[in-house]
């Protein structure tokens, strides 16, 4: 797979696709009033000096009538993979996050941090896909919100 092969996928998904200096920025416009934009670098270069960078990506979205910004995420991929594992699991991500925000229903869930003695502290916030099998994450597993919904 190729960061190609997720502009040709965005496009058929419905995503305005631009490319200028190394950067894609995919933007979907969906039904349900959510705007999606996200963005990857197609030349991750693995070392600054004597610091090595992670190879990253972004999405953000956004309320289409007010602009106002309903969720942002980025994800990273640095450590003990080769720079070609981390751009080929960086680009598998990128493919599954298009294909699952274009033709999912999401929602964006809050639930506490943790909780003592029936009192809710902190929020975290997390995007979830409606799929056959229920609420998912980005990655497949059942959601945080699941658990606390069963438990």
């Amino acid at each position: 797979m190729t960061f190609q092969d997720i502009a040709i996928l965005a496009e058929k998904r419905g995503f305005v696709v631009s490319q200028s200096e190394g950067v894609y920025r995919l933007r979907l416009k969906r039904t349900d009033g959510i705007n999606v934009e996200t963005s990857f670098v197609t030349d991750c270069k693995n070392k600054v000096g004597h610091f090595a960078l992670p190879y990253s990506w972004e999405y953000i979205l956004k309320n289409d009538q007010t602009g106002e910004e309903l969720y942002r995420d980025w994800i990273e991929h640095y450590g003990e993979e080769t720079p070609a594992e981390r751009m080929t699991n960086l680009q598998a991500e990128i493919y599954d996050f298009v294909n699952k925000v274009s033709r999912l229903e999401i929602r964006i869930h809050e639930y506490p941090v943790f909780t003592i003695l029936g009192w809710k502290f902190g929020k975290i916030k997390e995007l979830q896909f409606k799929t056959d099998s229920g609420w998912r994450d980005l990655w497949g597993s059942e959601t945080n919100a699941a658990f606390q919904e069963t438990h």
